[in-house]
């Protein structure tokens, strides 16, 4: 009876005790669990970090291109223009076979000191830019049409002065003109009673108008006064 016993308890022991070889399989298992499990974290890891990068790929580069699209607004527009003068210089147009010089465009601002031939008082002070030689037959043209077919602009003229009105037998008014460049041009202006020939412009206090007929002498300045 008690050798039963002692035998069935070596059986139990045998079964609960492990060789050495399922012992080191039973590790190499449980490393291989581990290292399974380390791989799959780490495979996430690279697959998140590789959503994250083509996130933000895609969202800096509209980023980007508005930029560039704000850069390019911000540029400076080039305008093209046409050929200039330096302030110091002056154009020059060409009537007929006469070139004359205009007026220089640091002097645009000019003023015209018109003289009538009663001489009353002090030259009125017109702008420069807004007189205008006016008739019937040619409207308002800032010009002295001479009888010659030249016609002379006022951008190019320093001063002029009646020398003889002769409405009946010229019919017009004879004129001295002295251009910026020192030249003079001797010239009738056609004027006469009929013909609503003027001088019309603005000065600083209002319209201003005077028959041609009526006119002794005009002066352009840079500015200032006409004392």
């Amino acid at each position: 009876m008690s050798k039963n016993r002692k035998t069935s308890r070596s059986r139990s022991a045998d079964k609960t005790s492990k060789s050495p070889v399922e012992v080191i399989v039973a590790k190499y298992g449980l490393v291989g669990t581990g290292i399974t499990a380390l791989l799959g974290l780490l495979g996430i890891a690279i697959t998140a970090y590789f959503t994250y990068l083509a996130t933000r790929t895609q969202v800096a580069q509209p980023i980007e291109a508005t930029q560039t699209f704000e850069a390019r607004l911000a540029t400076p527009i080039q305008h093209i223009s046409g050929p200039t003068a330096a302030p110091n210089e002056t154009l020059s147009a060409t009537h007929g076979s006469t070139t004359v010089p205009t007026v220089q465009l640091a002097t645009l601002q000019a003023i015209a000191c018109i003289t009538d031939q009663q001489e009353s008082g002090t030259p009125t002070k017109v702008r420069a830019d807004s007189l205008f030689y006016s008739s019937t037959a040619l409207g308002r043209i800032q010009e002295l049409p001479l009888v010659s077919g030249q016609k002379i602009p006022f951008s190019s003229v320093k001063s002029f002065e009646a020398v003889e009105i002769h409405e009946k037998t010229i019919g017009g008014v004879k004129i001295a003109v002295t251009l910026l460049n020192g030249d003079m041009v001797i010239g009738v202006v056609v004027s006469s009673q009929y013909d609503g020939s003027s001088l019309t412009g603005s000065t600083e206090y209002g319209s201003f108008e005077l028959r041609f007929l009526d006119v002794k002498r005009v002066e352009f300045r840079e500015g200032g006064n006409c004392d």
